[in-house]
């Protein structure tokens, strides 16, 4: 009868908006992240890091705990959503894998293994899918998508594989755009790289004009401790 629906009708009524008021208690996210007080190094063993090859130069300084990341050549957007991992014998998906680490922060830098390749379109949409897995299985922990830095003139004049930093600054946009659609954190890690030219300095670049050296890495981290988001 319609006397016994109401008290049900009350009840999901109540609870949307307990879930409202409590969305509306936490401070907005405005992006891009600006600038914050400078977290320990501890913050980031309560963080977890997915990424393609530049990330992976951060565990291989020894930057970042490499059983708190996720990354390498292998972690590339062309197949993110479909591809397993083995961790410890066992498959599962990079969304899964991230899900099962433990942390208050997510991390996630994906693109530049792919931006030569794939059109920004493409690499946009498979990021999009990952970064809706990945929101659904984290309601309760801070996400972040960190841009991409730019590439050294070099880079930009390579005969047989250049990447301009156009496409990067455009593949950025899409990511800022993905960012506040789905309400998280973005990191402009890009415009912290750029020198006067709009391009990667070589004094942070590595060999192929790309991936950062140990200085450059160090600046990722260092912006990463200075770019928080307080709920």
């Amino acid at each position: 009868s319609l006397h016994d629906a109401l008290p049900i009708l009350v009840y999901i009524t109540s609870a949307s908006d307990n879930t409202t008021i409590e969305k509306q208690s936490q401070p907005a996210i405005i992006n891009p992240i600006s600038q914050s007080d400078i977290e320990d190094n501890g913050y980031l063993t309560d963080s977890v890091f997915i990424g393609d090859t530049i990330l992976n130069e951060l565990s291989g300084f020894g930057l970042v705990s490499a059983d708190k990341s996720i990354t390498g050549e292998n972690v590339r957007l062309s197949d993110i959503n479909t591809a397993e991992i083995d961790t410890d014998g066992k498959k599962a998906s990079y969304s899964d894998t991230l899900t099962n680490m433990t942390g208050n922060s997510i991390y996630i830098m994906l693109g530049t293994d792919g931006i030569d390749s794939m059109t920004n379109d493409a690499l946009l949409k498979e990021y999009s899918i990952f970064l809706k897995s990945v929101i659904s299985s984290n309601p309760d922990k801070t996400i972040y998508i960190v841009s991409i830095p730019p590439v050294t003139s070099d880079k930009e004049n390579d005969r047989t594989n250049p990447i301009l930093n156009t496409a990067v600054d455009s593949y950025n946009l899409g990511l800022l755009k993905l960012a506040d659609e789905n309400e998280v954190c973005y990191l402009d890690l890009n415009s912290a790289f750029k020198g006067s030219d709009g391009r990667l300095s070589s004094e942070f670049a590595g060999d192929d004009g790309v991936l950062l050296n140990e200085s450059g890495c160090n600046i990722v981290i260092d912006y990463i401790l200075t770019h928080t988001y307080k709920k």
